[in-house]
């Protein structure tokens, strides 16, 4: 099953626990409507309500997908090195958007990074530190925040700085293409799900962006939920984390009210 539809599915098994529902997926429009713009998936309970879904991966800043390539081929990496890992302590190492440069061997740029690493995590301060990487041809500034969390097993986290901020152009890129289509599928219920496989917005930003952007969308009062789906490193991990951002005031319920202050998990290995 393709990423997405992975999405939806972890999706409706936690909502469905959360709220006591019995949703299941009836169709994916997508794939059997591919000359027009379909929905990502029709789910349908024992009533007979039908929820209409939409899923798609937001970009954490506009022009991430051009420093993407460097990142995941010099830092990326450095998420799954064993050796430089040690237990009770996660660290957290940040870099600079376009910190890498064009013209050198992004390779070989990890790997300095991974032998720093390597030399100097045992003795890094429990907190957030800066430091400047040796024997590279540019100067790379790293952001480690080291964290102790007793009885883990050790783990690297990778992610990148923010760059001067873009989020709400993201997000309204996000509603501009998605919205009209959800709000145009017959459905009782329709739900847009904005997944971030990155550490560089939390969810309650993404939700900020949204409640401001309202006025510019009609669209939005005839969809009643929209989550964030975080994935990522804890997906990698077996989890993912679903947050509801926003919900429409007409439609609220006391149920939605305490979703938006918990959330839900999805554990892959869970019962």
């Amino acid at each position: 099953m393709k990423h997405d539809k992975q999405i939806v599915v972890r999706f409706l098994s936690e909502y469905n626990k959360s709220m006591g529902s019995k949703y299941q997926v009836e169709e994916w429009p997508d794939e059997a409507e591919r000359s027009k713009q379909a929905v990502e998936a029709i789910a349908i309970d024992e009533s007979g309500t039908r929820l209409a879904i939409e899923h798609t991966l937001i970009q954490p800043f506009v022009g991430e997908r051009k420093d993407a390539q460097p990142f995941l081929r010099a830092i990326e990496p450095l998420e799954h090195d064993s050796s430089l890992t040690f237990p009770d302590y996660s660290l957290i190492l940040s870099i600079p958007v376009g910190a890498i440069p064009k013209g050198v061997d992004w390779r070989e740029a990890g790997r300095k990074v991974a032998e720093w690493l390597r030399q100097n995590c045992a003795s890094l301060p429990i907190a957030f530190s800066e430091h400047v990487v040796p024997d590279l041809p540019f100067a790379l500034r790293i952001s480690i925040n080291k964290v102790h969390h007793p009885g883990m097993h050790g783990k690297v986290y990778v992610a990148r700085n923010l760059p001067p901020d873009s989020l709400q152009e993201v997000v309204r890129n996000a509603l501009s293409k998605k919205l009209p289509k959800l709000a145009a599928t017959p459905a009782t219920k329709r739900f847009l799900i904005l997944e971030t496989a990155d550490f560089v917005h939390f969810y309650d930003r993404i939700g900020a962006e949204i409640k401001g952007l309202e006025p510019h969308f009609a669209d939005l009062q005839r969809v009643d939920e929209v989550w964030v789906a975080v994935t990522g490193a804890w997906e990698r991990e077996g989890w993912i984390w679903f947050h509801l951002v926003w919900c429409n005031p007409d439609k609220r319920s006391a149920r939605t009210t305490l979703l938006e202050n918990e959330g839900m998990i999805f554990r892959e290995c869970s019962e």
